[in-house]
């Protein structure tokens, strides 16, 4: 019992390296919960300097919303980390069990790969259903795999997909669609097997039947219409894909090449070298697909990269069991085992000491601190705050309106039926709209600015705007600002 708990103890270690602090996303997930427990579904947005506009709005995510909202209620901001870190070791068991299937139960394979899949999940924010989905994903895989070996047990399916399909419309439907697209490569296998061509390159003698495939992709639409918003649920996730003002401001959305160029070239090289390999040794079709597919998605929008690995990681699983035939003596697995969680033990103990351990940001807070100090000194409410992205959304937290937040996709004019904000947002940054002109547009009472924003220069030479708090760390090169308006003053004094 004891050699079996430090295995998985170890494996799933790298997962609690990094630092405590909590997505974004969370930040305007708690109001939204609160929402929906006291109103109902929103179909306009809130919470933005923009609620008296009628924006059409869809909570996407609002089961997972809700669920963050009665966690916060129940445990403060913590419980949510906790809940954060039990999801990352849930994504991370279900790849170790995949993989275990994949590599015909190659535990030592399984194991370093899961391991290092581990340092991984540390780039996914906790505290947002992108790795629910990714386990709902996994889980997928899983079936199919084992249905592969076990055809006999199509039936399962007809639970679980519809399952599938309803929490993930539920908790993040602009990813729901994944659930069919991870279905491709097997109907891919399906049909092509049938090719003198392709069964001659690829196993396909354990390939699932195109007529059970189809009725898995049925009930995975059908029930997925289980949702508050009906058929606009179903297409949210497409709605919002290519807006250039979204692509601008979400990083994630950007071309792998803008951001990691060096990714941009080794995916492709990568891929080149694991064809050449499957061609080689006559495997089967579909993971091979998954992985080529979901390279294609992380070169154009960098945030599929979240499925590329996992698939890569399937792929290279199935490629070790023959390229890599190596076995330990059951003394040299425990002398590892202890040595492995000796060291582990020790880097998590100083990450746990010399981390900070605040869930949100200092410098917020302080931000925020200060803004308060100032209202309260002047005898007024804080009012319009121009804020956007991550301290947007951590401001809605607060409950004070903001320019946007981190919901950006509700921002374009594309899903709100209004007006584009985000393509407003751009042309002051690129300076194709004069910031003054800009302003007089709102009325902001505050401002709370990072150093990429072209505001927290422009404030800064403009004598009608007083700097209130600054917080500044050279050797990354980040800074945020608070300013107040003193024009609000002569408004206010005006009236």
């Amino acid at each position: 019992m004891g050699k079996t708990c430090g295995y998985y103890l170890l494996m799933v270690s790298g997962c609690f390296l990094g630092g405590f602090i909590i997505g974004c996303d969370v930040y305007y997930f708690i109001p939204s919960g609160a929402y929906i427990e006291q109103y109902g579904f929103p179909h306009e947005l809130s919470f933005s300097v923009h609620a008296g506009e009628h924006f059409h709005y869809i909570m996407q995510q609002w089961l997972f919303a809700l669920w963050d909202w009665k966690v916060y209620q129940a445990f403060g901001l913590y419980g949510i980390l906790f809940c954060g870190y039990l999801a990352n070791i849930a994504f991370l068991l279900l790849l170790h069990r995949l993989l275990l299937c994949v590599s015909g139960g190659r535990r030592g394979l399984a194991f370093a790969e899961t391991f290092l899949a581990g340092f991984f999940v540390l780039i996914l924010d906790i505290g947002r259903p992108y790795t629910l989905t990714c386990c709902f994903l996994l889980i997928e895989l899983l079936f199919l795999q084992q249905l592969r070996a076990h055809q006999e047990q199509r039936r399962c399916g007809y639970v679980l997909f519809p399952l599938l399909s309803v929490l993930e419309i539920n908790l993040h439907a602009a990813m729901w669609p994944m659930l069919l697209v991870f279905l491709l490569p097997y109907f891919f296998e399906s049909a092509l097997g049938r090719l003198t061509f392709f069964s001659s390159r690829f196993d396909s003698t354990h390939a699932l039947p195109c007529r059970t495939l189809a009725v898995y992709a049925g009930l995975i639409f059908v029930f997925a219409l289980l949702n508050p918003y009906g058929l606009e649920m179903l297409g949210y996730g497409i709605s919002n894909c290519g807006t250039p003002s979204l692509r601008y401001i979400v990083e994630e959305m950007r071309p792998l090449c803008v951001r990691a160029p060096f990714l941009a070239v080794l995916i492709p090289v990568f891929s080149v070298y694991m064809i050449w390999k499957w061609l080689r040794w006559r495997f089967e079709l579909p993971l091979l697909l998954l992985m080529l597919g979901t390279g294609c998605m992380a070169m154009i929008a960098e945030r599929s990269l979240f499925l590329f690995f996992p698939c890569v990681m399937l792929a290279f699983a199935r490629l070790g069991c023959r390229e890599f035939p190596f076995s330990c003596s059951p003394r040299q697995k425990r002398r590892m085992l202890c040595v492995g969680t000796s060291a582990m033990s020790l880097l998590l103990l100083a990450n746990f000491i010399l981390l900070p351990k605040n869930v949100i940001p200092a410098e917020w807070s302080a931000g925020l601190q200060a803004m308060r100090e100032d209202a309260d000194a002047q005898g007024r409410d804080i009012g319009d705050v121009y804020a956007v992205m991550d301290i947007g959304s951590y401001l809605t937290f607060e409950q004070i309106p903001v320019y946007h937040y981190s919901c950006s996709e509700a921002f374009t004019e594309k899903m709100n039926r209004r007006r584009d904000v985000l393509a407003e947002y751009h042309a002051v940054q690129e300076q194709q709209l004069p910031y003054k002109e800009f302003l007089q547009r709102y009325d902001f009472h505050y401002f709370f600015v990072k150093n990429d924003d072209y505001l927290y220069d422009a404030l800064a030479s403009d004598e009608n705007y007083t700097l209130l708090y600054e917080y500044d760390i050279p050797q990354i090169d980040f800074s945020v600002c608070v300013y107040r308006s003193d024009l609000w003053n002569d408004r206010s004094v005006g009236k």
